[in-house]
């Protein structure tokens, strides 16, 4: 290998360290703002027990959709596309299923998550 060569590969090789630490930072910057949403901005399940277990000392949650959060909650936690929940897919408290769940039916419907907020 003649030096040009060498000076060709060993420039190659920074260039890929270069990139890869790049991508790492981009990825750092990524996860570090996803952190940061998901503290702003609360789950459904934290909202569900907001509403079902009050905590007289709590600050008030405002600014949030639940309707919105359950759609999605429910998107989410769906496994097997029935459009409903069972006890297996939701992973909230025993008790809190069974309190959504009015007509005893052993699924929640998306009405049904929504229902404490109304």
């Amino acid at each position: 290998m003649d030096v040009v060569s060498g000076i060709a590969a060993v420039t190659g090789i920074l260039n890929q360290v270069r990139v890869l630490n790049e991508t790492v930072a981009s990825a750092r910057k990524l996860a570090q703002s996803a952190a940061v949403r998901s503290k702003e901005t609360p789950d459904f399940l934290t909202l569900l027990q907001a509403r079902l277990e009050p905590d007289p000392t709590a600050a008030p949650i405002t600014g949030i959709n639940p309707k919105a959060l359950a759609a999605a909650y429910l998107t989410r936690m769906d496994r097997n596309g029935d459009g409903t929940l069972s006890r297996a897919e939701f992973d909230g408290r025993p008790a809190w299923f069974s309190a959504l769940d009015r007509d005893e039916d052993g699924k929640l419907t998306l009405t049904e998550l929504q229902a404490p907020f109304e």
